[in-house]
């Protein structure tokens, strides 16, 4: 007999799904946060009232969004990304190293 947890089917299944949806919704949130960004005016709104952000890292929001968008327009068959490029390095900054 295996140690540990056996799962059954059933928990893998909804395991998979809820997987799936979330990064389903997390792509899209990403563009939609990226399309804000971009509505409000880049860095330039962003360091506007009333947000006051400092300049480079309104500069690392905009530059960080802007890459994780392109993950998320591929990820939703609408982009290619072109070249290797560490997006988890890239949004570093804005996850502080949280687990």
């Amino acid at each position: 007999m295996a140690i540990g947890i056996q799962p059954t089917l059933s928990q893998l299944n909804q395991q998979a799904g809820q997987i799936a949806l979330s990064v389903r919704n997390d792509m899209q949130a990403v563009l939609w946060f990226n399309e804000y960004i971009s509505a409000i005016g880049g860095a330039t709104g962003l360091q506007a009232t009333p947000f006051g952000m400092a300049s480079g890292d309104a500069a690392a929001m905009v530059a960080g969004f802007g890459n994780l968008a392109v993950v998320a327009t591929a990820y939703q068959g609408n982009g290619v990304i072109a070249a290797t490029f560490n997006y988890m390095a890239n949004s570093e900054l804005m996850w502080g190293g949280q687990l």
